[in-house]
């Protein structure tokens, strides 16, 4: 499935369901800013692993949560994220379902948290930009935002 890249607005991710794999397709000009969103896709590397694909997007009705091959219904009230900062350069995201942690991942961002310090002017906007898994764990149990995304993105599986 074709989706946006998280933020590059020259760059889309074939995003590749059953294997959890992800292909970045570089584009010739910015996308348009009426182009209708599927939904969004990034990547982490493990602390001590691999890298990581994640994808967020609209199927049918629902609002699907993907960590390589496993996916999540966030629509589902049974479905929690969560984003946590155990360390300074660290950051845990989990998905739990029912309270039982179906998945787990940390990741480092030293760039990053060096980048926020260093900036005065680094805001929310920025923070929301450079970590992807938190803006999912933010937003993703929010009603208001399943509601909003599901009325405004296009379902992907018509891609």
């Amino acid at each position: 499935m074709r989706l946006h890249h998280w933020t590059h607005p020259r760059k889309e991710i074939e995003f590749n369901l059953n294997d959890g794999t992800a292909r970045i397709f570089e584009l010739s000009e910015d996308r348009s800013e009426n182009s209708i969103c599927p939904g969004y896709s990034a990547s982490e590397r493990r602390a001590f692993g691999g890298r990581e694909h994640f994808a967020v997007y609209k199927l049918n009705s629902d609002i699907i949560f993907n960590a390589g091959k496993k996916s999540w219904n966030l629509s589902d009230d049974a479905v929690e994220v969560e984003h946590t900062r155990p360390y300074p350069f660290f950051s845990r995201f989990s998905v739990k379902v029912s309270g039982e942690t179906e998945y787990s991942i940390t990741y480092c961002h030293f760039g990053r948290l060096l980048y926020m310090c260093l900036d005065p002017t680094y805001d929310k906007l920025e923070q929301d930009a450079d970590f992807f898994l938190e803006f999912v764990a933010e937003n993703g149990s929010s009603k208001e935002w399943l509601s909003h995304v599901a009325s405004q993105w296009r379902s992907a599986s018509s891609t």
